[in-house]
């Protein structure tokens, strides 16, 4: 690795750090000890933080993207594989987890609304249905699919759409959002994706198109009932609560 390398590596980690301490500081309940940068590369960092509140530890990973379009950076919170987070919030591991609505059983599980997504034809600026402003089932069922992983919320609503539409789709792998997009661009397949990836994710050579009738998404924060609110929690929600009250 030669020198413009090393400082390139540096100057990404450090903004890492940067980026998710400026998130962390709203948070004034937690004291955040330490960070550390697990796995990193030009394009993106795994960046874990120790903290402390009032009653026990509290551990928040961080997943920093580099755009290929511009010089921005962005740190976004990591996402677990949704079976580790409905796992760990079981086990207690976890006192909040955000994610997609249709993971909880609601007998469970108590939820607060943050936000509404969108499920999206997502193909390539190439591809023949690339100008068209909706899609139904019906429109791609004879396409081939590249889906989300199998052990995603996404992906079990994906396979009941299709099953639901009488669609014997033929998926032909699945695969992370990155990879997904990798094969969508170059006209492999399409997939069907939360319009909200994109705000993450930049590609060249591809194409959102909505579906008809839309599915909504809904992005929820979510506690499992058997833990007890503590301070903590507490303000988190309230946070929550006033932050959607002033959108």
């Amino acid at each position: 690795m030669d020198f413009e390398e090393r400082k390139m590596e540096y100057d990404f980690n450090k903004f890492c750090r940067e980026s998710c301490e400026e998130i962390l500081s709203k948070d004034e309940s937690v004291k955040w000890r330490k960070s550390e940068i697990i796995y990193s590369d030009l394009d993106h960092s795994l960046v874990r933080f120790d903290g402390k509140d009032d009653e026990k530890d509290v551990h928040i990973y961080f997943r920093v993207f580099h755009s290929e379009n511009d010089d921005r950076y962005e740190a976004v919170p990591v996402v677990l594989k949704d079976d580790k987070l409905i796992e760990g919030i079981e086990k207690n591991k976890y006192d909040l987890i955000i994610a997609r609505e249709a993971m909880f059983d609601k007998a469970n599980f108590t939820t607060y609304l943050l936000t509404q997504d969108e499920l999206v034809v997502t193909l390539s600026s190439n591809h023949r249905f690339s100008q068209y402003n909706k899609l139904t089932f019906y429109d791609i069922a004879d396409e081939d699919f590249i889906l989300m992983n199998p052990y995603t919320s996404i992906y079990q609503l994906c396979i009941n759409e299709l099953k639901n539409h009488n669609i014997n789709a033929n998926i032909i792998k699945t695969a992370r959002t990155e990879s997904i997009l990798g094969s969508v661009s170059i006209n492999e397949g399409i997939s069907l994706l939360p319009k909200s990836n994109f705000e993450v994710f930049h590609r060249k050579n591809i194409n959102t198109i909505s579906l008809d009738p839309s599915i909504k998404l809904s992005v929820v924060l979510a506690k499992h009932k058997s833990t007890k609110y503590n301070f903590s929690i507490k303000k988190f929600i309230d946070f929550v609560e006033d932050f959607k009250s002033e959108l």
